[in-house]
């Protein structure tokens, strides 16, 4: 699914520098990207890729040499191998972006990591968590830098919206929703409801609200929800809860049947903040504050009560309410938040950025969250008969 919109390119030179602790007088390494897989959201990682400066884009790989060459050739690569292992065996590459099917991200990353290649891995980073934390193993035992390209949690919104949440501008979080469902043409032989290849939208969507709701919340002590499956066996529109010690509640849908709102809400004990779709990539919030208030036993019948019994001022009273201050309002509070192009190139800054330091660990996406996504998703998937054939009978519980 192509979600890329237009933006407005920038230059993001400033911002890299600023996220590094190399000092000025030291030269900075450059950094050889290979692509493993040539889809198409290979094509938006490299589109954003190219802003980024000190990332070569250097070399592709695909099971289909033709869709690799052209890949290669549209997108400025300088080389495009004929073998996955003439791909890796390259002393000249630094970074693999792993872009094949779900189903092959573990496969391909323990194999990029063993041949001591740093690899950044599209979500989900596996299908269930005892593989991720296979991939966590191997990436130590190889002293590689691995971290899930988890588009959203890279967003600069998404970051404010953690730091206002650390400074408690809404008091305690008590209810957190989102949801990411896009109507889907319900074609069996496709890879999104194919079984064997990690269909279900659970993985392909459920992700990022889930992922948006441990960056925020934490961890939950427990999670439950429903399904509603196709014939082929997958996951299309789903409806689940995660639960936490506090009593806060995370309200969260993903869907292939139906498009849905695809916003989020965050709200606490005195004030909320909602973040208007597209979840993925937002570029706005608004805060709203309040304060718990008593419940009046005897509210009076006053002159607005009587206002409203005349249609004529009725309407009027609405329509000033409804049309007209509440707009005005929603604007005044909304806080605009721009990225540059189609955002995927903040999850590559982050990467570098890691590698600068020598650090094989990223603060906003560990992989010990990677691997918490995962036992959320495989807990559901247990519960609603969900098993693909990888990970049978190896399914991680909460």
């Amino acid at each position: 699914m192509n979600l890329l919109t237009l933006g407005i390119v920038i230059d993001i030179t400033n911002e890299s520098k600023s996220r590094s602790t190399v000092t000025s007088g030291e030269k900075m390494k450059n950094y050889n990207w290979g692509i493993l897989g040539a889809g198409s959201i290979a094509w938006e990682f490299t589109k954003g890729l190219k802003l980024v400066p000190r990332s070569n884009t250097y070399s592709v790989y695909s099971r289909t040499y033709e869709k690799a060459l052209k890949f290669s050739d549209l997108l400025g690569f300088e080389k495009t191998s004929m073998t996955f292992e003439a791909f890796l065996d390259d002393p000249d590459l630094d970074i693999v972006y792993i872009a094949t099917p779900n189903n092959l991200h573990y496969e391909h990353a323990i194999q990029c990591l063993e041949a001591g290649k740093h690899v950044l891995i599209e979500k989900p980073i596996a299908l269930c968590a005892w593989q991720a934390q296979e991939i966590e193993k191997t990436a130590n035992e190889n002293q590689c830098l691995c971290m899930e390209a988890m588009w959203s949690r890279f967003m600069p919104l998404y970051l404010e919206i953690k730091n206002l949440l650390q400074e408690n501008v809404i008091g305690e979080i008590k209810y957190f929703s989102a949801s990411f469902g896009e109507a889907m043409m319900y074609e069996p032989k496709t890879r999104i409801y194919n079984l064997k290849a990690g269909g279900g939208c659970l993985l392909d969507l459920g992700v990022y609200p889930i992922s948006l709701a441990l960056m925020l919340l934490g961890e939950p002590e427990s999670v439950s929800g429903s399904c509603r499956k196709s014939e082929s066996g997958v996951d299309t529109l789903d409806s689940f809860s995660l639960h936490y010690k506090n009593g806060a509640i995370a309200d969260l849908q993903c869907s292939f049947d139906c498009k849905l709102p695809n916003n989020t809400w965050i709200s606490g004990t005195n004030g909320s903040i909602d973040i208007p779709n597209p979840i993925y990539r937002p570029n706005r919030y608004r805060i709203s504050k309040y304060h718990p208030y008593k419940i009046q036993s005897n509210p009076g019948y006053g002159t607005r009560d009587k206002l409203h019994e005349i249609s004529f001022f009725s309407n009027m009273l609405h329509a000033i309410g409804n049309y007209m201050a509440d707009p005005f309002r929603k604007f005044k509070q909304t806080k605009w938040v721009n990225f540059t192009a189609n955002g995927y190139q903040y999850e590559a800054l982050e990467f570098m950025k890691n590698l600068d330091r020598g650090e094989l660990q990223s603060d906003i996406m560990p992989l010990s969250d990677s691997i918490a996504v995962l036992k959320i998703t495989d807990q559901l998937r247990r519960d609603w008969g969900i098993d693909y054939p990888e990970t049978k009978n190896k399914t991680e519980h909460l």
